[in-house]
């Protein structure tokens, strides 16, 4: 090892051998407080034993009592020195040299003054990474019995005689750190540490969620198993994170920070998974917004009662509340109703009613779309005279249905009747007229019977000529009648006969939805 640099003519043994000179040569002058002298004595016991630190607290005691006191100023120097605090100890050999000592002292003195200037220009500065204030590190140079050389939140910087020194950081929850360095001339030596954090205890405790116990749970730390909890284990500072493994119960996961030594204790209450069966292929299970946790086909339900959505395409959504206590059969069977298909209608004149399956469910216009339950439906249309639109259909989905409704035609028959009216009023003129017509036939034949008559006779021509009109209008009323009966017949078979027109589609999902039957 390279010997320590030299500073003048004396080195920092010299120093301190002049120091302890200085210690045990009597002050020209003595303070004659009994206190004070108390502690000037019990001071340099412990300086004389190594102790500095201790001794500094007296002297500073001491110092308190007579501030002028050269023995106790000459011994903090001493101490100062000890404690390997050199400005310290400058800055005290220049108060008792200004208190005025006299002969071997003040020269003493004097030299240890001009050998400890060097501190001025000759330094360490040490800074120590993550240190603060509320938490800083402490520094000791060479041992820790020589007392703090500085506290690091996070710098440090002291002025030091030139040579090797050995370097002791602490701080609280951080492994010590020891090493040597070596001090310049004139220069500033610059340290920059980052100690290490101490390792955590790690305690893993469990409890079953029911009152029956839980089968062993697995502890996997960061991904290594190891073994059954309870577990302890020692962590290195950080972040981590912990599994818990347990047949039949929530794979529980935390993370958690090991930091500075300090115990960490997981108590972890397990949790049974929730067996779950839907009714509806490709169920959705939704927590919130989110989907429910799942492992092994089974719901990760959180502790505590929570609700749940239930949905599927097709059906309805269901809404399912799970208690807080599961007990150890518990589990979840969610039957959902098949949703329905809501219906539009168009075209149809207002006032229709929509009839389904028999029963009337609405009249246009719809104030909101018909639900049409899933499975075949018969839909018909009614509205007064009018032929009646009606269909069947196959509701496979919750797909939304559009019915347009292109005509319905009038049954009102009201042509019918009047061609009816008139065959009849021809049919009773005809018979009417004949009537007349054979009264006159008969009159005329009665008259010409008589002894006498001519074919001139009045009588006689008034009856033939009466005759023959009646007859003309009851051939008119028969053909009236003929052609009245063939009108009624045409109207009868063509009029309020015609077919109500349709038309039943999805809105979305083509083929979720059949339609048959005729309209």
């Amino acid at each position: 090892m390279t010997a320590p640099p030299r500073v003048g003519a004396i080195t920092r043994t010299g120093l301190l051998a002049l120091a302890f000179l200085l210690v045990a040569t009597p002050p020209a002058l003595a303070d004659d407080a009994r206190a004070a002298a108390a502690k000037r004595k019990q001071a340099a016991r412990l300086i004389a034993d190594g102790d500095y630190a201790e001794a500094a607290t007296v002297i500073d005691e001491g110092l308190a009592l007579a501030p002028g006191n050269l023995q106790l100023l000459q011994l903090r120097g001493s101490a100062r020195l000890g404690m390997r605090d050199f400005e310290g100890a400058l800055a005290a050999y220049e108060a008792f040299i200004a208190a005025g000592p006299r002969s071997a002292n003040k020269r003493a003195a004097q030299r240890i003054v001009a050998n400890l200037q060097a501190v001025r220009t000759t330094r360490l500065a040490l800074t120590i990474t993550g240190a603060t204030a509320d938490d800083a590190a402490t520094v000791y140079l060479d041992s820790k019995s020589l007392g703090v050389f500085c506290t690091a939140a996070p710098v440090c910087e002291r002025g030091l005689l030139p040579g090797e020194y050995k370097l002791v950081v602490e701080r609280p929850g951080h492994k010590k750190l020891t090493e040597r360095v070596t001090i310049e001339a004139g220069k500033t030596a610059t340290v920059e540490r980052a100690l290490v954090e101490e390792p955590s205890q790690l305690t893993v405790t469990v409890a079953a969620a029911t009152a029956t116990p839980a089968p062993p749970s697995i502890v996997v730390l960061d991904g290594t198993e190891l073994g059954a909890a309870p577990q302890t284990a020692t962590v290195p500072a950080g972040e981590h994170t912990l599994e818990l493994r347990t047949p039949g119960h929530v794979t529980e996961r935390q993370t958690f920070v090991a930091t500075r030594a300090q115990p960490v204790e997981l108590a972890v209450t397990l949790r049974r998974l929730v067996p779950i069966t839907v009714n509806a292929p490709g169920a959705e299970v939704l927590l919130g917004d989110a989907p429910a946790p799942r492992e092994a086909d089974a719901l990760a339900l959180p502790a505590g009662a929570v609700t749940l959505e239930v949905r599927a395409a097709g059906h309805r959504p269901a809404t399912v509340e799970v208690p807080a206590a599961r007990g150890d059969d518990y589990r979840l069977d969610v039957e959902l109703a098949k949703a329905p298909a809501p219906l539009s209608v168009s075209g149809a004149p207002r006032g229709a009613r929509v009839v389904v399956d028999g029963r009337v469910v609405g009249t246009l216009p719809l104030a909101a779309p018909i639900d049409l339950e899933q499975g075949d439906r018969t839909v018909e249309v009614t509205a007064p005279r009018r032929a009646t639109f009606r269909t069947r259909v196959a509701v496979g989905s919750d797909a939304p249905l559009q019915l347009d409704v292109a005509d319905m035609p009038s049954t009102n028959r009201r042509w019918v009747w009047i061609a009816a009216a008139g065959t009849g009023a021809a049919l009773v003129s005809w018979g009417a007229f004949g009537a007349l017509a054979l009264r006159e036939q008969s009159r005329f034949d009665d008259r010409a019977a008589e002894a006498g008559v001519t074919p001139m006779d009045p009588a006689l021509t008034d009856a033939e000529d009466a005759g023959a009109r009646y007859a003309r209008f009851s051939d008119v009323s028969m053909a009236l009648t003929l052609v009245g009966a063939g009108a009624v017949t045409w109207l009868y078979l063509k009029e309020g006969r015609g077919q109500s027109r349709g038309e039943i589609t999805p809105v979305i999902a083509p083929g979720a939805v059949g339609v048959q039957g005729a309209f």
